[in-house]
């Protein structure tokens, strides 16, 4: 859809902006972090979903959310905070969209509707896309977790599997 990908393009500065102000003032857990980050980070994820609108492929995006699994995670993120930046894109690039093909205007309600359809499209993808990058990070540091008590009761002749657990 080339009416979003120009929004996207032409006002990136502005969203980014705007979602930065947005995620300062409803998600306290980013005022650990500083406002360059912050900005850094809000770009990365708006030039990954104007590629991902470019070529339908979400693998710039599935990158940038294997590093930030791992950034957040180690900063003690909450998920539901990291989805929740996520969604404010979707409101206030909803704005913009709404600011060029007013859907009260019947020369653009078809633009405009046809737009946030791919927007909404596009954040649900980009949220799952974020949720599994998180999970697998998670079942990664699990397994590491795993072996390094395996390990450890070996070095200490402990066999597990000998152990049985009464219910008293």
């Amino acid at each position: 859809m080339i009416e979003l990908y120009q929004i996207l393009e032409n006002e990136s500065e502005a969203i980014v902006n705007a979602v930065r102000t947005r995620v300062s003032k409803d998600i306290p857990s980013y005022g650990r972090i500083s406002a360059p980050e912050l900005k850094q980070s809000l770009e990365h994820m708006l030039e990954g979903l104007t590629e991902y609108i470019v070529t339908d492929s979400p693998e710039r995006l599935d990158a940038y959310f294997k590093y930030l699994a791992k950034l957040r995670c180690s900063q003690s993120f909450k998920l539901s905070d990291l989805l929740h930046k996520q969604m404010l894109f979707q409101s206030v690039i909803r704005e913009r969209i709404h600011h060029h093909f007013p859907a009260s205007s019947p020369e653009h309600a078809n633009t405009y509707f046809r737009a946030v359809e791919r927007l909404e499209q596009l954040i649900l993808s980009s949220v799952c896309h974020l949720t599994d990058a998180v999970h697998q990070y998670l079942r990664e540091r699990l397994a590491e977790h795993e072996n390094y008590l395996d390990a450890a009761n070996a070095d200490l002749g402990v066999d597990l599997s000998k152990f049985i657990l009464f219910r008293g």
